[in-house]
């Protein structure tokens, strides 16, 4: 297991015996790099009929096994992302060729730790920044999801539902800042999309967001398929999260959100959906 190091005012990675692998950036560094139109690729079945090329001048965030539609359109993502460690032992083929398509990556310290068992060398000279959950920071207790939404209650960059009643709203919001931490939803798309906002994105599109477990992934078939708990999170956490963004964060010309995935599961009244031709309008493309 590696752990997190700081030298000199900066966090590393070290492995066991404290020699540094990788340094850690701060998500502020590359504010603006995604552009003001970003794509959000997950690995819902509707993957497959997005056209890459087409859009390709545009900055993309790939997730988990949504790397093998770059490879196979020969686009690169700008950020490739995974905070899934059972994701790493179900399928190291692909979190290895994540790593090594894309031009940062950013990732929870369990992943990077698997990563680093399969291939020691995988991040020499990689531009990596760490993925923490809200409320789970390396070398920092827990406190309960009420105590923590309370005391984040003034802080402009975390924003999240308070209830001193109810236990479910405390535990669902939306980071503005990535280095501060953010919401799980159970879904990473949704961690994808905070981290959007931090960049600077004004207009994201959601590929592949499907979010129906019974449709699977668009990379896996028969017994290849690893199961997805997706209908179990759906109720509970992935929606109310979608609504709250929705109601909280988006605003017209400031930050906005849309589906292409026509079929997928989340109602076009939280986020709306687009076909092609409403996309291309959005992006001036003739």
């Amino acid at each position: 297991m590696l752990a997190v190091k700081v030298v000199a005012g900066e966090r590393w990675l070290a492995d066991d015996y404290g020699r540094q692998v990788a340094r850690l950036r701060s998500f502020s560094e590359i504010i603006g790099g995604l552009g003001v139109d970003a794509f959000i690729v997950a690995s819902g079945p509707s993957t497959k009929s997005f056209d890459f090329k087409r859009y390709r001048s545009y900055s993309f965030i790939s997730m988990n096994g949504s790397i093998s539609a770059f490879e196979d359109e020969d686009v690169k993502p700008f950020i490739y992302m995974c905070d899934d460690a059972s994701f790493v032992c179900d399928r190291p083929e692909l979190i290895l060729r994540g790593v090594n398509y894309s031009k940062h990556i950013a990732a929870s310290l369990e992943v990077l730790s698997g990563i680093y068992n399969i291939s020691p060398d995988a991040l020499k000279g990689k531009s990596i920044f760490l993925l923490e959950r809200v409320n789970r920071f390396i070398g920092r207790k827990p406190l309960s999801d009420r105590a923590y939404a309370w005391s984040i209650r003034h802080d402009p960059d975390l924003i999240c539902g308070l209830s001193l009643i109810r236990r479910s709203p405390n535990r669902i919001g939306f980071s503005l800042n990535m280095d501060k931490g953010y919401f799980v939803a159970r879904t990473i798309p949704y961690v994808a999309l905070q981290l959007s906002y931090h960049l600077g994105v004004r207009r994201v599109y959601l590929v592949g967001v499907d979010l129906d477990g019974a449709m699977g992934r668009f990379y896996e078939s028969g017994e290849e398929a690893v199961r997805t708990s997706l209908h179990q999170d759906y109720d509970k956490f992935i929606e109310p999260s979608f609504e709250w963004m929705s109601r909280k964060i988006v605003r017209k010309g400031r930050y906005e959100v849309y589906n292409l995935s026509i079929a997928s599961k989340l109602p076009s009244e939280i986020v709306p959906k687009l076909a092609q031709c409403d996309l291309d309008a959005l992006l001036g493309i003739i």
